[in-house]
């Protein structure tokens, strides 16, 4: 939350959990970016749209913006869902491929890698949407897959399972 003290802009966040060490450093970039942030009264507000060069909407550009980020989004499903060896035609929403993810014969480890993979996924292509829309920058599609994969391996490589080293997922 924004606080203004005697003048003075301040940001206070009531984070409910701990940071991890990678989120601390998002912060920090968040917090300097906020630190710079300025309130005037005497500028008015705009609006901005950055998908064409005017920065005028056109409904052209908004298609192909939402239909470019479907196909990268369908892409890192099929490409999560090829590698456990299944097929599945992607459902209409997120819910729906939830309730649909399940695979059988995996080992326990496979397992629980396929069970972390959904937040994996979810929780990388939110951080990605956000460096896109706040920073201009646009992670390779191989390197953003890449980052699911270890984020989801760290979060599972704490059950007993994991602790005796790698061995095959399937």
């Amino acid at each position: 939350m924004m606080t203004n003290t005697n003048g003075i802009i301040g940001w206070n966040f009531n984070f409910s959990r701990r940071l991890y060490d990678n989120e601390v450093g998002e912060v920090s970039d968040l917090l300097q970016v906020l630190h710079n942030f300025r309130i005037s009264g005497e500028d008015e507000d705009t609006r901005i749209w950055v998908w064409t060069k005017n920065n005028k909407f056109t409904v052209r550009s908004a298609y192909a913006n939402i239909h470019a980020t479907d196909m990268e989004r369908d892409h890192i499903w099929t490409n999560f869902i090829e590698d456990a060896g299944a097929t599945m035609v992607l459902p209409e929403s997120v819910e729906d491929l939830m309730f649909g993810w399940q695979f059988k014969k995996l080992t326990p480890r496979g397992t629980h890698m396929m069970e972390a993979l959904p937040a994996a996924i979810l929780w990388s292509v939110w951080l990605e949407r956000n460096r896109r829309a706040f920073q201009g920058i646009e992670m390779e599609m191989g390197k953003l897959i890449i980052e699911i994969k270890v984020m989801a391996f760290r979060w599972v490589s704490v059950l007993d399972e994991f602790k005796n080293g790698l061995r095959s997922l399937s």
